[in-house]
């Protein structure tokens, strides 16, 4: 190996390296806020949680106002699910059929 290749690869590490933990940190940031309390989240900027706590997640998991957010989500993946399937699928709807898409659409709008 020459010389010139090692800062090369250690410049691309750190580059690389860097973009990870800028992609990163938000999803540090969510999970660290979420065993937060709500008084601590509004009146200090920590980097972890003083009184680590699981009540947001009890709230969330319990509280009944909560479930239709729940639902909404598991039907909004369901449809991309089929959808994206159907599309992966190479062989075409027959012409005479309804196109698929259009009757998941249909059939799961909110009225």
């Amino acid at each position: 190996m020459s010389k010139g290749k090692h800062p090369t690869i250690r410049l691309s590490a750190v580059v690389m390296i860097a973009y990870l933990a800028f992609l990163l940190v938000p999803i540090y940031w969510l999970v660290i806020m979420s065993f937060k309390s709500n008084s601590e989240i509004l009146s200090m900027f920590t980097l972890f949680p003083e009184n680590f706590t699981l009540k947001n997640y009890q709230t969330s998991l319990t509280d009944p106002s909560w479930y239709m957010g729940y639902v909404n989500s598991f039907i909004y993946v369901s449809m991309n699910t089929v959808i994206s399937l159907r599309d992966q699928c190479q062989r075409p709807v027959k012409s005479h059929d309804i196109d698929l898409r259009s009757w998941i659409i249909s059939a799961f709008s909110f009225r």
